[in-house]
C-alpha cells in the first residue's frame, strides 16, 4: 500500500512538471498562473502546494532537471568515448551537450538563464554539487590522475558553463555573431585557456 501511495504521489508531481514544462516553453512565467499548471496536469490546485511553494519553485525546478539531462547524456557519450587527454575529455563533454542545444533550441530558450543549475544547486550562495551527478567529484579525480589538481574545481565547471550558456545563445538561435559551427574553434581555444591556466601541479 505505501509504495502504492508513493507512486501516486510521484506520479502527480512528475504531471505538475511535465505541465509546467509545456506551458513555460510556450510563454513566460508571468503569463501563467499556478491554476493553468494544475489544470493541464489534471490535478487539483491544492495538489501543486504539496509539492511546490508558488510558480518560480517549480519552474525552478524543472529548469534544473531538463539542464541536468542535458549533462546526463553527455557523460553517457563520454563515458562511451576512447578519449584520454583531459582537456580534450572536458571539451569532447561541452561539445555534446552543445550539439544537444542545436538539436533543441527551445530547450536553450527556456534553460539558458540558469544552466548550471543542471550541476548546482543555489543555497546560502553557496553551490551544492547535486548528488545524482556529481560530475564536479570526477572532474577533480581525472585531474588528479593526470598528475594535476584545481584549487577549486565546481567554480572552474561552473565557469566554463556559464561560458557555454551565455557565448552559444546567440550563435545557435540567431547565428549572431556567427554560426555555431564558425564560433566552436574560438569557444573551445578558450576552454582549452581556462582549463589549463586553473590547473596545478601536484608536487609529490
Amino acid at each position: 500500500m505505501k509504495s502504492k501511495v508513493l507512486e501516486n504521489k510521484r506520479m502527480k508531481q512528475e504531471a505538475l512538471t511535465n505541465s509546467a514544462f509545456n506551458l513555460l516553453i510556450q510563454k513566460d512565467i508571468h503569463e501563467i498562473t499556478i491554476s493553468d499548471i494544475a489544470k493541464d496536469a489534471g490535478v487539483a490546485k491544492g495538489t501543486f502546494y504539496l509539492y511546490f511553494k508558488d510558480k518560480y519553485h517549480i519552474c525552478d525546478y524543472v529548469v534544473q532537471k531538463e539542464s541536468e539531462k542535458l549533462f546526463l547524456k553527455a557523460h553517457e557519450a563520454l563515458v562511451a568515448s576512447d578519449i584520454e587527454n583531459f582537456e580534450d575529455r572536458m571539451v569532447f563533454w561541452i561539445n555534446q551537450v552543445i550539439m544537444q542545444l542545436e538539436e533543441n533550441p527551445v530547450i536553450l530558450r527556456f534553460v539558458q538563464k540558469n544552466f548550471t543549475w543542471g550541476l548546482f544547486r543555489v543555497k546560502d550562495q553557496q553551490y551544492e554539487i547535486i548528488e545524482e551527478y556529481n560530475i564536479t567529484k570526477e572532474f577533480e579525480i581525472e585531474a588528479r590522475k593526470k598528475g594535476f589538481r584545481y584549487d577549486n574545481p565546481a567554480i572552474t565547471l561552473y565557469t566554463l558553463i556559464e561560458l557555454v550558456a551565455s557565448t552559444c545563445y546567440g550563435c545557435i538561435l540567431f547565428s549572431q555573431p556567427m554560426s555555431m559551427d564558425d564560433y566552436r574553434p574560438y569557444l573551445f581555444e578558450a576552454i582549452y585557456a581556462i582549463l589549463r591556466a586553473a590547473k596545478r601541479e601536484i608536487k609529490e
